[in-house]
């Protein structure tokens, strides 16, 4: 009789010790808005992450400060006629962003870049060394804007410390080589849109490939950019449109020569 209870005690322990462990290891139930562990844990959202990078600014303006260039008034109104230009003819794809801000910077490095929120970076070198129409430059821009416009940019946290290096602000703007090309594409639909040659974004490709070891420090991978260039190619045959791309200086207007002659006399 003793032993029975025993058994039947010794039992419901090990039922109970049973049910016990299985709730450690059990998925947890979903939290309610007001329990404690709602209140203490916040996913953080695609919003939270654009808003970080936005931030970032501060970071990357600091150090250069020194090194912004001031237009003269006829290059601003040069430069922002032609950001209004893609704008107003793009208006169901770049509609989110109130104001695009281009920071001019004389570095002897070759580099664009942008941010969320309509902050695009340019170096004098880039331009002064590989832009010759004006095509060729709205073709850089449009990229930026779109990129700044549907946050095309590494998932790549950052804990600011006030100060953000060139380098570390252009590897957050490189990505997959499925990215880059669908970011081309509608950067030939922007530029035809707005009246631009929109062959002018496979010539730019093009330029990035022919001067891709100087370019390396914007670049990255360098074999990315010869991919690109191939996908490119075939998304221009394959929608029916198969002509030689070159790299003319036709259609630019004065204003477009007056902006060049500007950055070159600031980079001399």
């Amino acid at each position: 009789m003793l032993l029975r209870l025993f058994n039947s005690f010794f039992h419901y322990i090990i039922i109970f010790l049973f049910i016990s462990c299985s709730n450690l290891f059990s998925k947890p139930k979903a939290a309610g808005r007001n329990s404690a562990f709602y209140n203490q844990y916040k996913l953080t959202n695609n919003k939270d992450y654009i808003e970080h990078l936005a931030f970032l600014h501060r970071s990357i303006i600091k150090p250069l400060e020194k090194s912004l260039v001031k237009l003269t008034p006829k290059g601003n109104v040069y430069l922002n006629g032609l950001i209004n230009r893609l704008q107003i003819n793009n208006e169901l794809l770049l509609n989110k962003l109130d104001k695009i801000e281009i920071f001019l910077i004389k570095n002897k490095t070759p580099f664009v870049f942008s941010l969320p929120g309509g902050k695009i970076y340019i170096s004098t070198t880039l331009i002064n060394k590989y832009v010759r129409y004006e095509s060729l430059l709205a073709s850089i821009l449009s990229l930026e804007m779109i990129k700044s416009e549907r946050n095309y940019y590494r998932k790549w946290i950052t804990i600011p410390i006030g100060i953000l290096s060139v380098d570390q602000a252009i590897s957050i703007n490189r990505l997959s080589i499925e990215e880059k090309i669908e970011l081309d594409k509608w950067a030939f639909y922007v530029l035809k849109r707005s009246g631009f040659d929109p062959y002018s974004i496979l010539s730019w490709v093009q330029v990035l490939n022919k001067n891709a070891l100087e370019l390396s420090t914007y670049l990255g991978e360098l074999k990315k950019i010869s991919r690109e260039e191939t996908l490119l190619k075939s998304f221009i045959v394959n929608i029916g449109i198969n002509r030689k791309i070159e790299d003319k200086q036709t259609n630019s207007s004065k204003e477009f020569y007056h902006f060049i002659d500007e950055i070159k006399e600031i980079d001399a």
